[in-house]
């Protein structure tokens, strides 16, 4: 089963969050035969890329086609008043990346969606039919009915496992 990740190069000056990336993928290859593919809107051969490739992911480059929008939408002054911080697009644009995953996905009716900072177990659950892979989460579809992917499954963490 396919399972999809969304990054933007944010991460590559982020030692904390790319030890997470290299967790989920060192988890996902020891206790899954998950297909890992990343949405990934980064240079070729940085640090990110270069990790994604270690662990055999296959990486599509994709840039988020509404940027600017999204920079209109989420001003610095609209973070700042409802937020009380200035978040960096780049965290913004590879948070809306998911939504690309049913305009990209053509093959699959079910693929699966996780976060960076998961820790894949090895629990899997029925659904439709269908097995599908659940770390410490919360299973979200979402339906798409112009494209051939029609449900994504998010793989979210709730809380770390010793709460």
């Amino acid at each position: 089963m396919k399972c999809y990740i969304c990054l933007t190069d944010s991460i590559v000056n982020r030692k904390d969050y790319f030890n997470m990336l290299k967790v989920t993928l060192i988890s996902a290859r020891k206790n899954t035969s998950l297909r890992l593919i990343c949405l990934y809107d980064g240079k070729i051969g940085d640090p990110v890329y270069n990790l994604l490739k270690d662990f055999k992911v296959e990486i599509i480059i994709h840039e988020l086609p509404y940027k600017k929008e999204l920079m209109e939408i989420y001003s610095h002054e609209w973070m700042e008043t409802e937020l009380g911080k200035d978040i960096e697009y780049s965290r913004i644009f590879g948070t809306f990346m998911r939504m690309e995953i049913p305009i990209i996905e053509k093959e699959d009716e079910y693929v699966l969606y996780t976060d960076m900072d998961i820790i894949f177990n090895g629990f899997f659950v029925k659904f439709g039919g269908n097995l599908f892979f659940i770390s410490t989460v919360s299973l979200f579809f979402f339906l798409n009915p112009i494209k051939s992917c029609r449900y994504v499954c998010f793989l979210v963490t709730l809380k770390t496992p010793h709460h």
